[in-house]
């Protein structure tokens, strides 16, 4: 698509607020791109996409089933009562500006994707590796998140040293999370 040329890499981030198995996420253009047998506050997964093979879908479609469902092949569960079937859109809700930034300033395009009781969240954030030039008070590891946006941000620590994470709830109030 051509609001995304000029990005230089995608990190895609699978989590879900409560455990959810036998995950199914597949793109709009048929592509999956997640087929995780759990999900939860701490079971994530990462992927990452070089420059050049930008995957942002239009929506994605995740459908997650109970504990008795089985791995069939090709990102396929069978079997199973089928506890959530979402089909949300990702590329259109991404800012402008977060991809000016990343095209200015360098960093990858993270889109996140949480699983949650009544539906799926998506957000969005830059991701840059921290440099001793760049270091700020509140910063840890290596990597630094800004521009976080969406439905929710995953608990961090902010330029304070406070923990911090939120997500959106149906009523589209911020609501403050430790997960």
């Amino acid at each position: 698509m051509e609001k995304f040329k000029g990005i230089g890499g995608i990190v895609l981030r699978l989590d879900a607020a409560t455990t959810k198995e036998n995950i199914t996420m597949q793109a709009d253009n048929g592509i999956f791109i997640g087929c995780p047998s759990q999900l939860s506050p701490t079971s994530v997964g990462n992927q990452t996409y070089s420059p050049g093979y930008v995957p942002v879908p239009r929506t994605v479609r995740v459908i997650w089933r109970d504990v008795t469902a089985k791995y069939k092949d090709h990102c396929q569960y069978e079997g199973g009562a089928i506890l959530g079937d979402y089909t949300v859109p990702i590329a259109d809700r991404i800012p402008d500006a977060v991809l000016d930034e990343i095209r200015n300033n360098g960093g990858a395009l993270r889109i996140k994707i949480r699983l949650a009781d009544d539906g799926v969240l998506i957000g969005w954030d830059i991701e840059r590796i921290i440099t001793k030039e760049n270091w700020r008070p509140g910063m840890y590891g290596v990597i630094d998140y800004r521009m976080a946006g969406g439905d929710f941000k995953e608990r961090r620590r902010d330029e304070n040293g406070n923990y911090t994470g939120w997500y959106i709830d149906k009523n589209g109030r911020k609501i403050e999370t430790d997960y």
